[in-house]
């Protein structure tokens, strides 16, 4: 078997440049490139004073958020 080492260059747009030490001719060249997961964007910061807001004032001093309250005496 044959081994042949080649450097290759890829530029940005995708243009491939070969450097070989082997006669010129025709050749089959096979290239595996490994699985690479790409970069994962990360996102602005959330600023939560960008987003409304609406001020109904304080709750009714009575209020009750219990789920027997809220749904009645089966919890339903």
């Amino acid at each position: 078997m044959t081994v042949i080492t080649a450097w290759l260059t890829i530029a940005a747009d995708g243009s491939v440049s070969v450097g070989a030490s082997i006669p010129a001719g025709e050749y089959v060249a096979r290239i595996d490139v490994p699985d690479v997961p790409p970069e994962q964007p990360t996102a602005p910061a959330l600023d939560l004073r960008a987003f409304p807001s609406l001020d109904l004032g304080p709750w009714p001093e009575r209020l009750s958020l219990r789920r027997e309250d809220l749904y009645g005496d089966d919890g339903r």
